[in-house]
């Protein structure tokens, strides 16, 4: 048995060295601190738009492409449909739809830093596109612009209705315009 101290004035003292204990740190232990970055989300035709933002100071590992998505859709009032982003450049090779929606910015290969100030942190680019949901057509007749029908006979300016009678059967619901001449419809 080893001796554990020695009796001083009715009360034992240690003969042991002291006891001197050093927690391991939290980056011993495989901690991470979260990176962060500051994010700009910018439309891909329109850099200096009004719907484009910037999230300062967003840790890399929390934020997902979900999210992103989420506030582009918010931002647009809901009117955006199949979005694409794209990170760093609006190329194809740059896109990320081959991308999960659950991954981080920090899955994409984002780099952060630690520390500093907000000013001072690394800055990307996120670029996005979407269709806007309204109906695209691919028959060129819908592209021609429309120009009024001219009659192919004079109207005399007599028989067209004033402007008083053309009021009137307004207010009382006839539609008056058909092709570049007026009359009445019903």
């Amino acid at each position: 048995m080893v001796k554990k101290g020695i009796k001083k004035g009715g009360r034992y003292v240690s003969t042991l060295p002291p006891f001197e204990f050093q927690p391991p740190s939290v980056y011993d232990l495989g901690y991470q601190p979260p990176e962060y970055v500051t994010c700009r989300i910018c439309h891909k035709s329109l850099t200096t738009s009004p719907l484009n933002f910037e999230w300062a100071a967003v840790p890399t590992d929390a934020v997902t492409l979900a999210m992103v998505k989420d506030a582009i859709f918010k931002r647009h009032g809901g009117a955006t449909t199949s979005l694409l982003l794209y990170k760093d450049q609006a190329k194809e090779e740059c896109s990320l739809a081959a991308a999960d929606d659950g991954a981080t910015l920090k899955d994409l290969g984002v780099k952060g830093s630690t520390t500093g100030s907000v000013e001072d942190l690394p800055k990307i680019v996120l670029y996005y596109d979407y269709d806007s949901g309204f109906p695209s057509y691919d028959n060129v007749i819908v592209l021609v612009d429309f120009e009024p029908l001219r009659p192919k006979h004079g109207v005399p300016s007599h028989a067209r209705p004033s402007s008083a009678a053309a009021a009137a059967a307004g207010s009382a619901g006839k539609q008056l315009h058909s092709g570049g001449h007026m009359r009445p419809l019903g």
